[in-house]
């Protein structure tokens, strides 16, 4: 090992996260606030104890949360699937097989995370993910299968001087996770538990119940001391950190200078001298590797420590930063989302509107001015003055005035006006994007407006974009790493078209996914298709060019990109045809086959009903 930590991982976990939580607390505390702007909690508790004194409102005019809800529909409008796309020709049969297994990751709740990941990038700045191997799903089945779910970004403590969203320069990544002690038990099996329980509720206090009080800020950033709602709370839990970090160490590799192939080799240093001795032609290599490793960590104390079941030098965790500037001074700066320009305007909206509304509920009952003596007993004004039709009986030569009330000025329903401007135009929504255009204005204007103020915020998705990507990396690593060649043909299934498209054995596209470089010479991960408006548009697109040109864009395409049931029984059928002979082109150039017909009268039939 070249590399040793400091002290054992138990003491150097508690470091690393104390580290993280002091770095990042102003972040923690701010990414607290932009989650309560964006949910309506928009008032300090300071301001709402001096306006209930003086018997003033305040009220609360959300702007922020409309803006937020036209970007996540958007979004979700507009998913795309994570794609594996071939590098070459004879990549194709691979893709197809990854891109089944990616679909079967995703599709029970991965969509669902992503959109909840997005939201919370929005928000706070920061959205993460997380992909594990789940036994539980189905106890009879003791592979257990891949799944990515989404995580609070406040139980997640980064490096806090990673600089690169995919996290290649951390040193770690921890989790912030609570359990019952029963619950570890079960999940820690070999740690000597009875020791850390018994040290960590040691380490609690009264004033925090069941709380290791080394941990004296929770999750957001807040001391729990200060917290008396928090504090109040019973939670027997105890906090555990799943910590992810990266050691470095050698690693030997033989290498054939003739055929110029390499592998890593476990062989002891004088056994690789005889071998060497033995064939010349071989020689070895030392390399210092970064290597991951997990370590669960209760008090200090070590649960358990050893390598990441997911190879490849890659987290398990994949964040995602909304509005990411590395070159800004402050952590607070570096991570924004689009809530962080939009408090100020609100905070205006939200006093001017409660000034308003003061002016309206006095202007009933303004005042009067009376002369000494005019009334006997001036408390009827106080408790009757303000009902409608009172009738007031004033001494003989005395008078009384109503006090006329200050009308709201027009300045603020201007400045009300500029307010609601401001929002639009500071998270670059234009009131196209929010329904709000002439109805005189053709189609085609509209969605060009809406694209312009997509293309205002267009790097948060490319932000987001690039994080799907390396959650697509992440998940082929982990299918490379926990599917065994029988859990890999149970889900795609040993009589699937694929392998009657290439050609090609299913048992020999299964092998070839476990090539340890196929992410860097075989497969690229993107996007494709997903929301059903995408993929009418697509099928639209190639059903017009196959009726244009007849014969250029073959079945199998057309029933590929339909949405219709049953479309892998058709290409199987269509297959069929082929193979006997019967998909060609008819004499007549221009009739398609009966499969291919049945293909494009169901898909828009499809595409006629979303319309409607």
């Amino acid at each position: 090992m070249v590399e040793e930590l400091t002290g054992n991982i138990g003491k150097q976990t508690e470091t690393w996260f104390q580290e993280s939580l002091e770095y990042e607390r102003d972040l923690r505390q701010r990414m607290d606030l932009r989650f309560r702007f964006a949910l309506g909690d928009q008032w300090d508790a300071a301001d709402i104890t001096k306006l209930n004194e003086e018997g003033r409102p305040h009220v609360t005019i959300n702007k922020i949360r409309p803006v937020l809800k036209i970007i996540t529909g958007y979004q979700r409008q507009n998913q795309m699937d994570i794609k594996a796309l071939p590098v070459e020709a004879s990549d194709f049969p691979i893709t197809d097989v990854l891109n089944q297994l990616l679909k079967a990751i995703m599709k029970p709740s991965g969509t669902m995370t992503l959109s909840l990941k997005f939201a919370d990038g929005l928000i706070c700045g920061k959205g993460w993910g997380y992909a594990y191997l789940d036994t539980n799903r189905n106890p009879y089945d003791l592979i257990g299968d891949i799944v990515y779910k989404h995580i609070s970004p406040f139980h997640v403590f980064p490096d806090p001087y990673s600089l690169e969203p995919d996290l290649s320069d951390a040193r770690y990544v921890i989790r912030y996770l609570k359990y019952h002690p029963t619950e570890l038990k079960r999940l820690y099996p070999k740690a000597d538990l009875g020791i850390s329980v018994q040290a960590a509720i040691a380490e609690t206090t009264a004033e925090v119940p069941m709380r290791y009080k080394g941990y004296q800020s929770d999750p957001y950033g807040k001391a729990l001391m200060d917290n008396a709602g928090e504090a109040s709370t019973k939670d027997d839990r105890l906090a555990v950190l799943e910590c992810w970090y990266r050691k470095y160490e050698q690693e030997k590799f033989i290498y054939n200078r003739e055929t110029g192939e390499f592998f890593p080799s476990r062989l002891l240093d004088d056994q690789l001298d005889a071998l060497v001795g033995q064939v010349p032609a071989l020689t070895v290599i030392k390399r210092i590797i970064p290597k991951v490793y997990v370590a669960a960590v209760l008090n200090g104390i070590e649960l358990e420590d050893h390598e990441s079941p997911i190879e490849g030098n890659i987290y398990p965790l994949v964040p995602f930063y909304c509005d990411f500037t590395p070159s800004a001074r402050s952590h607070e700066l570096r991570f924004q989302g689009v809530v962080e320009s939009l408090i100020d305007p609100q905070k205006e909206i939200n006093k001017r509107r409660a000034q308003m509304l003061h002016i309206v509920n006095t202007a009933a009952n303004s005042g009067w001015i009376i002369e000494r003596g005019a009334l006997q007993d001036k408390r009827i004004l106080e408790q009757f003055g303000s009902k409608p039709g009172i009738v007031i009986e004033v001494e003989a030569g005395r008078k009384i005035e109503k006090i006329e009330p200050s009308n709201v000025p027009r300045a603020y329903t201007d400045l009300e006006l500029m307010s609601s401007g401001n929002i639009k135009e500071i998270s670059g929504i234009n009131a196209d994007m929010t329904g709000e255009y002439e109805k005189t204005a053709s189609g085609i204007a509209i969605q060009s407006r809406q694209k312009q103020g997509i293309t205002s915020i267009q790097d948060v998705f490319d932000n987001f974009n690039y994080a799907k990507e390396r959650v697509g990396l992440l998940l082929l690593k982990a299918i490379q790493s926990f599917y065994t060649p029988q859990k890999l043909m149970r889900i795609i299934g040993p009589n699937h078209q694929i392998q009657q498209k290439y050609k090609v054995p299913m048992e020999a596209i299964v092998a070839a996914l476990s090539t340890k470089d196929l992410s860097q010479y075989d497969v690229a991960i993107d996007e494709g298709l997903a929301s059903p408006t995408y993929r009418m548009a697509r099928f639209q697109q190639l059903l017009q060019l196959a009726q244009l040109m007849p014969g250029i864009i073959p079945p199998a395409i057309l029933i590929e990109a339909s949405d219709i049931d049953g479309k892998d029984e058709l290409l199987a059928q269509l297959g069929d045809q082929e193979g006997q002979g019967v998909g060609q082109e008819p004499p007549n150039g221009g009739a398609q086959n009966p499969a291919l017909n049945q293909a494009i009268q169901q898909n828009a039939e499809a595409i006629g009903a979303g319309a409607m």
